[in-house]
């Protein structure tokens, strides 16, 4: 009998201590340890794009005016190393102009002129904005990163209707090669 209430008083003691232990923090300390945790966060995400070698994998497509399009593949990416920007992005909407290509995308490769990073930590994300030059037209780019890595990506041109790319970010490797 005693070896029953022994075992009795040790399984409520645990359960006990299991419920406690989940109860320890209040309100304001878990939202405490989620703001540190989400500025933890936004300082990687920051580091990386700081780095200058990153890659922007975009997931889905929405043309101004159009519905989201999902992309079927992880091919389509913004990318930046050794101050080159390269995009290689599906374009659905409308050109206002004729280049003549078999390719109706947002290609570029070339420097990022007057190239900007600032962090807002008020919607815990990080704005970079720059212009480059592609073949036969100039792309104004924003891509704004959240504190969890996703993202979304605006490219504006003179030629074409502006589009938008929703994503991720991710460290570029070191043995990639453009």
């Amino acid at each position: 009998m005693c070896k029953n209430i022994s075992l009795v008083s040790l399984i409520v003691l645990l359960i006990i201590t299991s419920c406690a232990s989940s109860g320890d923090m209040s309100r304001e300390e878990q939202k405490a340890l989620k703001q540190e945790q989400a500025k933890s966060d936004l300082n990687s995400v920051k580091l990386v794009l700081e780095s200058g070698k990153y890659m922007f994998h975009a997931q889905s497509v929405q043309p101004s005016g159009g519905k989201t399009i999902q992309l079927n593949s992880m091919i389509y990416t913004l990318d930046l190393k050794d101050n080159i920007a390269k995009a290689d992005l599906p374009f659905f909407g409308r050109g206002y102009t004729s280049h003549h290509t078999s390719d109706p995308g947002i290609k570029f490769e070339g420097e990022p002129e007057d190239y900007t990073l600032v962090e807002n930590t008020k919607k815990n994300s990080v704005l970079v904005k720059f212009s480059v030059k592609g073949p036969n037209e100039k792309f104004d780019v924003i891509l704004s990163i959240s504190s969890n890595g996703t993202g979304n990506l605006s490219i504006v041109s003179q030629h074409r209707q502006g589009i938008s790319y929703f994503g991720y970010l991710t460290e570029m490797p070191d043995d990639y090669a453009f």
